[in-house]
């Protein structure tokens, strides 16, 4: 089962049928929205649509296995698995329940929204960010940026991990946030923009 994160933000007419979802003209510049795929930014508002149909529409509920979502949005379920994911990664949506297993890597945590957040809250380093593994393109650009990392490119990071399988020898990789760490701290100390050996870092 799927939530939306903020729901009455994205919600118009909640007691009419149909219910009317809310696009708001503040998603053009909001970055997490922006830094999404083009399959993340399709499908979100396609998931607010899936929502109104919850018999509480005032819900965020959205009680479809991935397979109904992929007919209903008639896009591959890889397609939508994928996106999800990112989805949940910026916290736009949350998994629970039923869905929260096939969705999860092992090492991957879900948190929880309580009803004292706000939509006002700001953006933190969470333990469920550092556990996605492997993180999207988008989350590591995001993570360099609000961190003012230079010396190498969220591109170059990416897929060194992705091509040895997000590993350090035979261990997968638990903390990715630590490696980004990792490879500024070699950088410094070779002065060669380059980390010299990946593989030896301690995870």
């Amino acid at each position: 089962m799927i939530r939306v994160k903020n729901w009455s933000k994205f919600q118009s007419y909640k007691d009419r049928r149909p219910p009317w979802i809310r696009f708001h003209r503040t998603m053009l510049d909001d970055y997490n929205y922006q830094s999404m795929s083009v399959d993340s930014r399709a499908l979100l508002p396609m998931l607010w649509l899936l929502a109104c149909e919850d018999k509480d529409p005032t819900s965020g509920l959205i009680q479809l296995e991935i397979k109904a979502i992929s007919f209903r949005i008639r896009q591959p379920e890889k397609t939508i698995t994928k996106c999800i994911k990112e989805l949940q990664a910026v916290d736009f949506i949350e998994c629970i329940e039923s869905v929260t297993k096939p969705l999860q890597d092992s090492n991957e945590t879900v948190t929880t929204e309580t009803e004292t957040e706000t939509e006002t809250e700001t953006e933190t380093e969470t333990k469920a960010d550092r556990n996605i593994i492997p993180p999207p393109l988008t989350l590591v650009e995001k993570y360099l940026l609000d961190k003012n990392i230079t010396s190498f490119t969220a591109e170059k990071f990416f897929n060194h991990y992705q091509a040895i399988d997000w590993k350090r020898g035979n261990n997968k990789i638990k903390d990715w946030q630590a490696c980004v760490r990792t490879w500024v701290g070699n950088n410094k100390e070779t002065r060669s923009g380059e980390p010299k050996t990946y593989e030896a870092f301690p995870v």
